[in-house]
């Protein structure tokens, strides 16, 4: 960011227009860009956000490594958040001592010096991933013959990621989300005309639900009946009911619409009285055929 501007912030050092100075648009963009996404960022959560980073440089140094970070451009050797803080860091920062035969993570860290200093960062490495407090940059993979410098490794977080995770509401994490695990707090919720794909096979949700249910000692009940509009309509299943799809059945002339379709559990839903039953509504017509696929034991 260009620094013209006779004044700064006192714990950021975000440019400040004075007395004298003529107005420079860039600057004033960039200036609010990151207050913009500082604001982004703490509505997340996040602690730790890269705005820009330049080049990265991998050196030898004797028997080890020396990872260089140079400003280019107009873009600083990096800027961002860490620690809650923002840092605008030197023209080049460096982390040395990097060992051939590992991979390496390269890190930024706070000083206590920075809520006031805005350059007062301090470079960490590191063989296994940090949390909170470490602001991710790069990692180094110097395990093969050639080594090869990661600038975008899993964990690293940009601000412009941020802003667009949290514009999106449809995918806020694309299309494709990577996780090692996934925790259901609740429900997890298959849509009609989903699918689950396990390995290269796309599994229909009844052919999935009945494996599921066979590895959790349970079974798949097909039930079919009618549509009863809002007003629903409670169905009586073999035994305790854990979960329920729905699926419209066509029968002959495909007339009517079924609509958003509903499910009363047990303990939720007031009209509900035992644990083996079920209520079905829609806000379409009623008597259309549907098929509930009912995992229940």
């Amino acid at each position: 960011m260009s620094e013209r501007y006779k004044k700064k912030t006192p714990h950021f050092g975000i440019p400040v227009a004075w007395y004298d100075d003529r107005i420079h648009p860039e600057t004033e963009m960039r200036k609010y860009t990151i207050i913009e996404n500082m604001l982004i960022a703490g509505v997340q959560g996040l602690t730790e956000v890269v705005f820009d980073d330049g080049n990265y440089i991998l050196e030898a140094d004797g028997e080890e490594f020396v990872v260089r970070l140079l400003a280019g451009g107009t873009c600083p050797s990096a800027k961002g958040v860490v620690d809650g803080c923002y840092f605008h860091a030197p023209t080049e920062i460096r982390w040395e001592g990097l060992k051939p035969n590992s991979l390496w993570y390269l890190y930024l860290r706070a000083t206590p010096e920075l809520p006031h200093q805005n350059w007062a960062v301090r470079c960490a490495i590191s063989q296994q991933p940090l949390g909170k407090g470490a602001l991710l940059l790069a990692s180094v993979d110097l395990r093969e013959e050639i080594p090869v410098v990661n600038t975008n490794p899993d964990g690293k977080v940009y601000s412009a990621d941020v802003a667009r995770h949290s514009s999106d509401t449809s995918s806020p994490h694309g299309r494709v989300l990577e996780q090692d695990e996934l925790a259901i707090r609740t429900r997890l919720r298959l849509l009609e005309g989903s699918s689950v794909q396990v390995g290269d096979v796309d599994l229909p949700l009844d052919v999935f639900a009945s494996m599921a249910a066979d590895v959790a000692g349970r079974r798949v009940v097909r039930m079919d009946m009618e549509s009863a509009g809002p007003l629903g309509t409670i169905v009586k299943a073999p035994n305790k009911v854990f979960s329920v799809q729905v699926q419209r059945r066509v029968t002959g002339e495909f007339t009517g619409t079924l609509g958003e379709v509903g499910i009363g559990y047990f303990g939720e839903d007031d009209k509900v009285d035992s644990e083996d039953e079920f209520a079905i509504y829609n806000t379409g017509d009623e008597g259309i055929p549907v098929r509930a696929l009912v995992i229940c034991g």
